[in-house]
């Protein structure tokens, strides 16, 4: 088994998991509901998910933890206190990674803009980041993966909190979306900046993930690669979703999956996963590409 420590100079491709609230869709849960609900409510099918990530040979498994922060927490009107939701998800992917995975906490975006953009205080934004952060921490985590940001500046105030608390290891992705001058954040912002003022606030993981299909990733990854002074973490989607009558359809199939992964590590990418619609079996098949 990797240590958290190795994720900072890997000496091969590392395999992340895939797109763990998708894959519960596919499982039962309703179009529109948290994930992270099923860490109290399902928790045999939680740990199951897991357990197929880890032998598909994801050495990174992520908590279901993606939304569990207050401001995600009010909206989706999930029950129960975040931090018992918090300590649940830990303690799942814990049990079915074992000795043979990494365990690293999922922290998405709080799902409302901070001013100026919104009206969301900076100061209420830093309270809804350190909550979930704090109780990941006191519940073993030691890697922290801030992830699906759009906005810089609340990637930067999340790691400033995740900093503040103690993590031996900060990661932060982003996603982008193709634009006439390359890829772009919503506000505009290139995979080059947010590379360099990622790197600058703290992050020893950056990169991209979920976004808008491959060809875009492969171009957010080159950006990546060239301009990052640490490694870089790519998750695609397994392609351009469309609409199926059980919730989207993500066309990629395993092998074309995992062909694009191990193109993107002959570009120089080392961390590897997959976003929505990346089901354990097109980790399987990234890893009898990439895994010798």
């Amino acid at each position: 088994m990797l240590s958290p420590a190795s994720l900072l100079a890997p000496t091969r491709p590392v395999l992340f998991d895939g797109g763990f609230g998708a894959c519960l869709q596919h499982r039962g849960l309703e179009p529109g509901s948290a994930p992270e609900g099923w860490n109290v409510s399902r928790p045999d099918d939680v740990r199951t998910l897991h357990s197929e990530f880890v032998a598909a040979g994801s050495l990174v498994i992520e908590t279901n933890t993606f939304g569990a922060n207050v401001r995600r927490f009010q909206s989706a009107e999930v029950k129960g206190k975040i931090s018992d939701n918090i300590r649940a998800a830990v303690r799942l992917a814990t049990e079915a990674a074992g000795h043979r995975a990494i365990i690293a906490g999922s922290a998405g975006p709080l799902g409302e803009l901070i001013e100026p953009y919104g009206e969301l205080s900076a100061e209420d934004a830093r309270a809804a980041f350190t909550e979930p952060y704090r109780t990941m921490r006191e519940a073993g985590v030691r890697v922290l993966l801030i992830e699906t940001m759009m906005s810089l500046e609340e990637a930067q105030l999340a790691l400033e909190c995740a900093h503040a608390i103690g993590f031996d290891i900060v990661g932060a992705t982003m996603t982008f979306e193709p634009t006439p001058h390359g890829p772009r954040t919503a506000f505009g912002v290139s995979p080059t900046k947010a590379a360099r003022e990622l790197v600058a606030a703290g992050a020893q993981i950056v990169g991209s993930n979920c976004g808008s299909g491959f060809d875009t990733m492969r171009q957010v990854a080159k950006e990546f690669v060239a301009a990052s002074s640490v490694p870089v973490l790519i998750q695609p989607n397994a392609g351009i979703p469309r609409g199926g009558a059980n919730g989207p359809v993500y066309p990629e199939s395993p092998e074309s999956f995992g062909a694009f992964l191990a193109e993107l590590h002959g570009m120089g990418v080392k961390l590897l996963g997959g976003c929505c619609g990346a089901e354990p079996e097109h980790i399987a098949a990234a890893a009898a590409r990439l895994q010798p």
